[in-house]
């Protein structure tokens, strides 16, 4: 009786779902969401390298915002 007291769907469900990547790919859907919810879906750039500076300039507001929000943490 002790081998199947790990033996639910929900168990598999989580190690299927950490194998396939799932996890990561939902965070990077939640930061390209916010990225295009604040910055905007279009590019205003031309060039190449003008489009490398308007998405580095982006991602460091949205660090900058992420971080001001995020409250300090400290044990109690």
């Amino acid at each position: 009786m002790a081998d199947r007291a790990y033996d639910t769907s929900s168990v598999y469900a989580a190690i299927e779902a950490h194998g396939s990547g799932y996890t990561r790919r939902s965070l990077v859907e939640t930061a390209m969401s916010r990225y295009k919810a604040i910055i905007g879906g279009a590019m205003r750039s031309r060039t190449m390298a003008q489009q490398r500076v308007e998405v580095t300039l982006a991602c460091k507001i949205l660090n900058r915002i992420t971080y001001l929000g995020m409250p300090d943490g400290y044990c109690i």
